[in-house]
């Protein structure tokens, strides 16, 4: 279901790493584990964030090697190396320099290695391996860049992390951020926000904030649409059991050759994650009702979800929520056109299909639902705005009708979801 190029299936199978197993439902036993980004803690992030490894943490995890005939290069996880304009960049200019050395990430941000640089390129541990003529080709160019083992000295290449999908018929690829972890773009569609004060770990904490008055140890979490993991990893490090959905196994792909998503993996020390393929509207039908106190249902654009917007599989999600538990449902900004109409939209489904109380959530920019009354933490943290934005007046609600035109769904939206008390 998946197309790869040999040099990435190659790239695979030197990091050990495979696809999650096909299967349909969670296996007996408690989920499996995974090699967390770190311990969660409240710095910077909050207890729900994801946040780099600190120095000591970052020595505490067991290195692997990257093993290849041409050389060893010293990686965590024993990851094939990825590279961005950024590192190409900085390599460049210390040529220009002269100097003999410079200090990149080879992970996209999560360690610093020391390059060693030559006449003829640059390469790692004595070993002579991508030429600059091979840099220069790439230096402005977006994306994420395997650097893939040759049989000598400058026989290495770079290459793109650009795959595409027989599940969706679409392209899919890692983007790097300026300061986090890449997100992954589907189809011309970008899985997590960034910029603006945002990348995908703040786009991670933001969605989960309204949760983490729950997310604490032995509960169990529901992620739909697993994407590169960065929810079900976070979740995980806040204690939670959970168990995530994916569809799509170039995702998977993905998340193999991505360093910030290998919390989805086995590791006896690691977050308990439990990974399912298929399509989350079948899938979800084999699980126990009443199983999770929380679930985040982080679908990509209406365009794409299809089904994953439909008042059936909304029953499905209330149905395998605990009594007490929160639904949390990733839509898009609400303040744009397409994100105001899909809000209103959803939240009459969710209305329908039996959910009591559906809130905005305007930071984590989706919504909050439960079938019956939230906790008032929960609601306090749903409510939460970006620093400078004013509250929004509470509008009469006589008269209003779900299908108004397109400028009063934003007044309907603070109507139904955006009181501060919840009602």
């Amino acid at each position: 279901q998946m197309v790869a190029t040999p040099r990435i299936a190659s790239a695979l199978r030197r990091a050990g790493t495979s696809a999650a197993p096909l299967i349909a439902r969670p296996p007996e036993g408690p989920p499996s584990a995974g090699l967390p980004l770190n311990v969660v803690s409240d710095r910077s992030l909050g207890d729900a964030g994801v946040v780099p490894p600190t120095k000591g943490e970052q020595d505490s995890i067991p290195t692997s090697f990257y093993r290849d005939a041409s050389g060893v290069l010293p990686l965590n996880k024993g990851l094939t190396p990825l590279l961005t304009k950024t590192e190409f960049q900085a390599l460049l200019d210390a040529r220009a320099q002269h100097r003999a050395t410079c200090t990149i990430s080879p992970d996209l941000g999560m360690s610093q290695q020391t390059a060693e640089l030559y006449e003829e390129g640059f390469g790692w541990n004595s070993r002579r391996m991508v030429r600059w003529d091979s840099v220069e080709k790439v230096v402005d160019k977006p994306g994420c860049y395997l650097v893939q083992g040759g049989d000598g000295d400058w026989s290495w290449t770079l290459e793109k992390v650009s795959l595409f999908s027989d599940t969706t018929n679409r392209a899919a690829s890692l983007l790097p951020t300026d300061d986090g972890p890449p997100t992954a773009v589907l189809g011309g569609f970008s899985m997590h926000r960034f910029g603006k004060g945002v990348n995908p770990l703040e786009d991670t904490r933001r969605k989960l904030l309204p949760l983490g008055p729950l997310l604490h140890r032995n509960v169990r979490s529901l992620d739909v649409c697993t994407g590169l993991g960065y929810t079900a990893i976070a979740a995980a490090q806040a204690g939670a059991d959970v168990t995530t959905i994916e569809l799509d196994p170039t995702m998977q792909e993905l998340c193999a050759l991505n360093p910030w998503s290998q919390g989805l993996y086995k590791d006896p020390t690691g977050p308990r994650v439990t990974q399912l393929m298929g399509d989350a509207t079948e899938v979800i039908k084999t699980l126990p009702s009443d199983e999770y106190q929380v679930v985040v249902h982080d679908p990509p654009t209406s365009s794409l979800g299809g089904a994953l917007f439909s008042r059936e599989f909304y029953k499905e999600l209330l149905r395998v929520l605990k009594p007490g538990g929160i639904l949390y449902h990733y839509i898009g900004d609400p303040d744009s056109k397409s994100g105001g109409r899909d809000t209103a939209a959803v939240g009459k489904r969710l209305k329908e299909a039996g959910f009591r109380m559906v809130i905005g959530a305007p930071m984590a920019h989706g919504l909050v639902a439960a079938p019956e009354k939230m906790p008032k933490a929960v609601l306090t943290l749903a409510n939460r705005r970006p620093a400078g934005q004013p509250k929004q007046r509470r509008v009469p609600k006589h008269g209003l009708q779900w299908e108004q035109q397109l400028q009063r769904e934003k007044e309907l939206w603070v109507e139904e979801w955006g009181s501060s008390d919840g009602e």
